[in-house]
């Protein structure tokens, strides 16, 4: 497994900015294939500072998120924040006392597979309303759905 973390400094005041920002990419990398945890740390001594810890099964999983447009977008909002460049280091996990992987569900490959069509019937008041959506699988057994 490889592991990473980063520190990352924000500009005076611009903290909590720079923290939600990596909060949102925690929740999008982590249903990723290959992330095992993504963390956001703010730092207790340094008042503009936050790191991230993140775990994946390799460094070419982690590699492979970079180049996703939505995590691509998250940087280019971080990059004007940033008071510096960010620092970091990259190890090789030895152990983790995190919970083990699932096992695999033969239903639902690993890494995805073909879309879904899903259909709802919400109800409400007397009221009925029906959807048929096409949705992408998710490695994490999440679906989610956007009637937008």
């Amino acid at each position: 497994m490889y592991a990473m973390t980063g520190t990352l400094p924000a500009q005076p005041g611009k903290r909590a900015m720079l923290s939600d920002i990596l909060v949102r990419a925690s929740a999008l990398v982590t249903s990723m294939p290959g992330c095992r945890a993504y963390i956001v740390l703010e730092d207790l001594k340094d008042e503009n500072a936050v790191s991230v810890f993140e775990m994946w099964d390799d460094k070419e999983a982690h590699d492979a998120s970079l180049k996703d447009p939505q995590v691509r977008a998250l940087i280019a909002e971080a990059m004007p924040i940033l008071a510096g460049a960010p620092g970091g280091d990259e190890f090789r996990v030895v152990s983790s006392t995190g919970p083990p992987p699932p096992p695999p569900d033969p239903f639902f490959p690993p890494g995805g597979g073909p879309p879904i069509n899903f259909f709802v019937t919400f109800k409400r008041k007397g009221e009925c309303h029906e959807w048929s959506e096409i949705v992408g699988w998710n490695p994490q057994r999440r679906v989610y759905l956007d009637f937008g």
